[in-house]
């Protein structure tokens, strides 16, 4: 039986709001995604080293410790295909965040922006393994 389901995607998801989490990690799972969460870049490279298999990771900008482009930069040294897509209520991103980033999200859109944004990362990465 196992063979005709196709596996529910993992995601990655950085965010020092935990309710923001929570609520992510719901709207996420309903939508088919196995979802890992992580509180801080720290957090989140010790969760990305573990899981090889993370299809797409959504990432916030301002976090205490490790910014998210400091963490997006660490994450493509260790997994350079790995996608990220940035969630963040920051306007002015820097452009070195924006080029390594998949796609960018502005936090508190439709949630359908993000679903969307979310399959399409997915769906393009799975086209290309």
């Amino acid at each position: 039986m196992s063979g005709h389901f196709r596996e529910r995607p993992t995601l990655l998801c950085v965010d020092d709001e935990a309710e923001i989490l929570t609520l992510r990690k719901i709207m996420l799972e309903s939508s088919g995604y196995t979802v890992l969460t992580a509180g801080s870049g720290v957090e989140a490279l010790k969760i990305a080293t573990e899981n090889r298999g993370i299809a797409l990771v959504l990432l916030d900008y301002l976090m205490p410790q490790m910014r998210g482009d400091d963490l997006a930069a660490r994450l493509k040294e260790e997994q350079p295909n790995l996608p990220i897509l940035i969630v963040s209520a920051v306007h002015n991103l820097p452009e070195s965040f924006l080029g390594m980033a998949a796609g960018y999200v502005q936090k508190g859109e439709d949630p359908t922006i993000l679903l969307s944004k979310v399959a399409e990362i997915v769906q393009e990465r799975g086209e290309r393994t």
